[in-house]
């Protein structure tokens, strides 16, 4: 499989191997691993990107190189969604002015309020998407990027968070039904191919506990 990366003005069509991979989990920045070979030096610069499903990877990051021989190099690049902009700006409260801003400073407002901050700080371009309507808490910030604020704003209203694009979710997410695997249980039908049961040796499943107590408490 080929994928097109956009690399200082110039397009580079790149083979993968199987070792590439895309990772995507709730509370985190989503991930591109891509894993290529190359007969020449190949020119990716940071900002590099591709799309990848409809979304926007960028390169933060200067890619791996291994030189297996002067006809062939080895690339690990990586690429992380848009959301990796989260923790590269800081988290700051506006208080008129961009200028006028403050680094340490207390909160209290509902979980759209608090987006509504960060939102400030990432600029034009990001908006807020679901989110789930809770009473007010008090949160206290001191020096902290957006993407730490983010999850520390998650897990007070006892929530999750995830990011499509430019785009921020606050709120459990039950996932997407319609577009669940079918799976059944059985040699062929799991997950990984040849998936079957084995006796455990010997061991004899239990069939019922008996709990047996003492007259004695155990010391502290």
């Amino acid at each position: 499989e080929m994928i097109n990366i956009n690399a200082g003005g110039k397009v580079l069509s790149l083979p993968t191997t199987e070792n590439s991979y895309h990772e995507e989990s709730l509370g985190a920045v989503a991930r591109l691993v891509v894993e290529t070979k190359s007969g020449s030096v190949l020119n990716i610069p940071l900002g590099s990107w591709c799309m990848w499903r409809g979304e926007k990877y960028v390169v933060y990051t200067a890619p791996e190189v291994v030189k297996q021989s002067t006809l062939e190099y080895s690339y690990t690049i990586t690429l992380y969604s848009e959301a990796q902009r989260l923790s590269m700006t800081k988290f700051k409260f506006i208080i008129d002015t961009p200028r006028d801003v403050r680094l340490k400073f207390s909160l209290s407002g509902t979980p759209r309020f608090f987006l509504e901050q960060i939102i400030r700080c990432l600029g034009d371009g990001w908006s807020i998407g679901s989110c789930l309507e809770a009473p007010a808490q008090a949160l206290s910030f001191s020096h902290e990027d957006c993407l730490a604020a983010l999850s520390r704003v998650a897990e007070a209203f006892k929530t999750e968070w995830h990011i499509s694009g430019r785009v921020l979710h606050l709120g459990k997410v039950n996932g997407r039904k319609e577009e669940a695997l079918p799976l059944s249980y059985g040699k062929g039908n799991g997950l990984l191919p040849g998936l079957s049961v084995q006796q455990d040796g010997d061991h004899i499943p239990a069939g019922r506990v008996y709990v047996i107590g003492g007259a004695r408490n155990i010391d502290p």
